[in-house]
């Protein structure tokens, strides 16, 4: 652990000594081969429910350092052919001592060292440019640690889904887009073809592969509905996170809660019936994605064709071969129920396997057999039955289920469209669509929701409660430059009479929909058997930004609507620019919505943790 430590703060020192010791005040340093730039900030969030309730959640402290480099000087081609080489790298450094200052986070071993020091081990992105003379000079490359950004649509990802987002580090919103994505290993390739036909102009091919993928699951943090622990005199004791109380537990900022208030949000009970009533269910997950920075399974690739028509139309075409991003679950049912009961049925009778419930019977609801019997679930995640409950509730019966998450291959099929209308609205179209042919979903579980009472049958055995579905994603938007040209505005002090005068606001204007091939008797990615799959999922959003008072205040006004559950959110935000080496950015994300108003967005996991965020950043350079 101490060696973990010293390689982080051992790479924070070196790219902090090479940024101060680098000269000049101005945001950049350059020369005809270099370019550098380096910056300190500072952040500080705090959740909070209402005004009474307000939790500091963050002090983040980040060391950002941008390097480009020209291996090939202009005019002097390397080995003949290679006419440019440029090296670029994005070191980014993080350390919050909020999981250090916090006793409260310590006391639920929340000081991990991936909480505390989420990056900087290695380089967020390295990569290399290289171009071509001769033969080869419609060809660019681009080979190393990078981002691949397709699409055309904002706060939605469709097209856009090469790299995942780190949503361990802040929420759905509050940070610019580049800064959510997970830079991966990646060989992009570009070559320039032209003229295409009589009416396509500036076509290209792009290709990339990777052999890194992760999928969004890889960072999420998801919350337990217990914890486990072990007192002076090595017994078990229990402990229960009362989620519909926000701050009365602490919980790690960003997680996504599995165990909702009322036990609506996930499969966490089950409806066993008589004489057992309500029991609990502890889920032993198993990720099937490998863990490796190289594998066959985690490989993508992608191909593209873009161009502009005649018409003045800029266009993609999209093809995307991965894994599903997000994962759904298979439940090993023969692991506690027997798909041949001698006496139970197949068709929703009890058909428990007798070893594991004589064993939970011999145990008896307490004792040292007892303990031993829960120890072997939490701690050896062994598929088992306990007589009483796990997570102290009062239940008469606790059940250790072995579920996997799991990724199937899909194939992404999409086009973008841009068009810049100048002859009447002035303003700016565009339109996105994709396929993606198979993503999970699971089929209502047995003992739950719907099925309460209703145990494993023969297709619950066959398919593990396996279900996909293909998607349809859709974006149509709207891009307007104006200014609000406010006559009065013209007398008013700073910033008002930049705001409301003669700068201008770009405003854009966005619909989305998801359409889901296959969705009744379906549950959700969340796993919660009272989300009712819907078959179409629109939202609608718009975003207002622009630079004023001399390119110096960017303010940012966004603001959604998810239709279905009728749940609006807004991140409102201003950066300041103070002279040459400081900006200030001050910001409030709402989650306006209901927390039982669960969506495809899992915009109610955010509902009750509203979030304001100040940040200060120093540019060395």
């Amino acid at each position: 652990m101490y060696a973990a430590h010293v390689r982080r703060f051992a790479s924070l020192l070196l790219a902090l000594t090479i940024a101060l010791g680098a000269r000049g005040v101005d945001a950049t340093i350059s020369s005809d081969r270099y370019e550098i730039q380096a910056r300190l900030s500072v952040q500080n969030s705090f959740q909070h429910n209402g005004a009474s309730s307000i939790d500091w959640v963050q002090e983040r402290n980040e060391l950002r350092f941008d390097m480009k480099y020209d291996l090939v000087p202009a005019g002097q081609p390397f080995l003949g052919f290679i006419s440019k080489a440029k090296a670029s790298m994005l070191y980014r450094g993080r350390y919050d001592s909020v999981f250090d200052v916090r006793e409260s986070y310590v006391k639920r071993n929340y000081n991990r060292d991936d909480f505390r020091f989420p990056e900087g081990e290695y380089p967020r992105e390295l990569f290399l440019d290289l171009e071509f003379t001769g033969a080869l000079r419609p060809l660019g490359i681009r080979l190393g640690r990078q981002q691949v950004v397709w699409g055309e649509a904002d706060l939605f990802r469709s097209i856009d889904v090469v790299n995942p987002l780190r949503l361990d580090q802040n929420e759905l919103l509050g940070e610019d887009f580049a800064d959510y994505r997970e830079p991966l290993w990646i060989a992009k390739f570009l070559y320039d073809i032209g003229r295409v036909g009589p009416f396509v102009e500036n076509g290209g091919l792009e290709f990339f592969y990777s052999p890194n993928s992760r999928p969004i699951s890889n960072r999420l943090v998801f919350g337990e509905a217990f914890r486990i622990g072990v007192d002076q005199n090595n017994s078990l004791t229990g402990f229960t996170r009362r989620n519909d109380i926000p701050f009365s537990q602490v919980r790690y900022p960003w997680e996504l809660s599995r165990i909702g208030p009322y036990m609506t949000e996930a499969q966490d009970f089950a409806e066993i019936g008589p004489p057992f009533g309500k029991s609990d269910f502890v889920y032993l997950v198993h990720d099937d994605w490998s863990k490796s920075w190289f594998s066959w399974r985690q490989s993508m690739a992608g191909l593209r064709f873009l161009g502009q028509l005649a018409g003045g139309v800029d266009f993609t075409l999209n093809y995307i071969f991965k894994r599903a991003e997000l994962p759904g679950t298979a439940l090993t049912a023969n692991a506690l129920f027997d798909p041949n009961p001698p006496l139970g049925r197949q068709d929703g009778g009890f058909n428990a396997r007798a070893d594991l419930l004589a064993q939970a019977l011999l145990a008896g609801p307490s004792g040292p057999a007892h303990d031993e019997l829960v120890r072997r679930c939490v701690f050896d995640h062994e598929a088992l039955f306990v007589l009483g409950s796990i997570h102290g509730e009062g239940r008469p019966l606790s059940a250790c289920q072995p579920v996997t998450f799991w990724y199937p291959w899909t194939h992404i099929l999409g086009f973008t469209a841009t068009y810049n209308d100048n002859s009447y609205t002035g303003g700016v179209f565009r339109l996105e669509e994709s396929i993606s042919t198979k993503e999970p979903r699971n089929g209502v579980p047995p003992l739950a929701g719907p099925r309460a009472g209703n145990f494993p049958t023969t297709r619950d055995f066959a398919t593990n409660a396996m279900r996909d579905t293909m998607v349809w994603r859709s974006m149509v938007g709207f891009d307007y430059l104006r200014a609000l040209d406010l006559t009065a505005a013209r007398k008013w002090p700073q910033p008002f009479r930049s705001l409301f005068g003669q700068d201008q606001w770009l405003l854009t204007a966005q619909f989305f929909d998801e359409y889901y091939s296959h969705y009744d008797h379906q549950i959700g990615l969340g796993d919660s058997v009272t989300d009712r799959e819907q078959q179409f999922n629109p939202l609608l959003t718009l975003v207002a930004t622009g630079f004023f008072v001399q390119q110096r205040l960017r303010p940012w006004i966004a603001l959604g609507y998810e239709v279905d559950t009728s749940f609006p959110f807004a991140w409102l935000q201003a950066e300041y620019n103070i002279g040459k080496s400081w900006t200030v950015r001050a910001g409030e994300v709402l989650w306006l919505g209901s927390r039982h108003a669960e969506n495809f967005l899992f915009l109610n996991k955010y509902a009750d943790r509203d979030e304001l965020f100040l940040r200060l950043t120093y540019y060395l350079l």
